[in-house]
C-alpha cells in the first residue's frame, strides 16, 4: 500500500516535501531552548533570502533551480515582495532513427521573475502562513542543431506557504508557487519552493 500510494506522488512534489521537512527539522533543531516572539514583526523590515525551486519538465524529470528574492514588510501583516528563479539549463539527448540518421540534443532554459503583493497571518508565536498574488514575466529558451526559438509570457503569480522564524530576523520558508500559464517547453508553471530569509 504504501509503495503504491507514493507511486502516486510526483517525483517533483516528494523531493520538494523532503527538502521542505529538512528545513523546518533543522530549524527547530537550532533552538537549544525556547523563544518568544511574535512571528509577524509589529515594525517595518526589509529582507532578502536563498531558495530552492523543485520544478517538473514539460519533457523529462523535475529540476531544482535556485531562487532570488527581497522584499518590504510593513508591519501590518502586509508587504511585497520580489523574485527570481533561474531554470538551470536541461539537455535531452534525441536518439538517431534506424536509417542511420544521427541523434540531438535538445536544450531548454529560461527564468521566471515576479513582482507581488504579500500577506502574512501569524499561527503560533513562531509559525506563520502567508499568500502572494502579483504579476510574472516568464522566458523559455530553447535550442537544437536547427536553431534556437524563446517563448515569453507575463502573466498572474500566486503563492500560499507557511514560515517558520528561526529568531526574530532569520525564518525557513515552505511555499508553493505559480509562475502564469502552462508552458509547453522546458520548466512548468508550478514550483514548490524552500528558502531561507534574513530581516535588516
Amino acid at each position: 500500500m504504501r509503495k503504491l500510494f507514493a507511486a502516486r506522488i510526483p517525483a517533483g512534489v516528494r523531493r520538494a516535501g523532503l527538502l521542505a521537512a529538512a528545513a523546518f527539522a533543522c530549524a527547530g533543531a537550532a533552538q537549544a531552548e525556547p523563544i518568544r516572539f511574535e512571528a509577524t514583526p509589529t515594525t517595518p523590515q526589509l529582507y532578502a533570502g536563498v531558495g530552492a525551486s523543485v520544478i517538473d519538465q514539460v519533457v523529462g524529470k523535475s529540476r531544482v533551480h535556485p531562487k532570488l528574492l527581497a522584499g518590504y514588510e510593513f508591519g501590518n501583516g502586509f508587504g511585497v515582495e520580489g523574485g527570481y528563479v533561474r531554470q538551470r539549463k536541461q539537455h535531452l539527448i534525441r536518439p538517431g532513427t534506424a536509417g542511420g540518421s544521427a541523434g540531438f540534443a535538445d536544450g531548454y532554459g529560461g527564468f521566471g521573475m515576479y513582482v507581488a503583493v504579500k500577506h502574512i497571518l501569524p499561527l503560533t508565536g513562531q509559525l506563520s502562513a502567508f499568500a502572494k498574488l502579483g504579476v510574472s514575466h516568464n522566458v523559455r529558451k530553447y535550442h537544437n542543431w536547427a536553431g534556437t526559438d524563446k517563448a515569453t509570457d507575463t502573466g498572474a503569480y500566486g503563492a500560499f506557504g507557511l514560515q517558520y522564524s528561526v529568531t526574530q530576523k532569520v525564518a525557513v520558508t515552505a511555499e508553493y508557487e505559480r509562475y502564469g500559464k502552462d508552458k509547453e517547453r522546458g520548466a512548468k508553471a508550478d514550483a514548490v519552493t524552500v528558502g531561507v530569509k534574513v530581516a535588516f
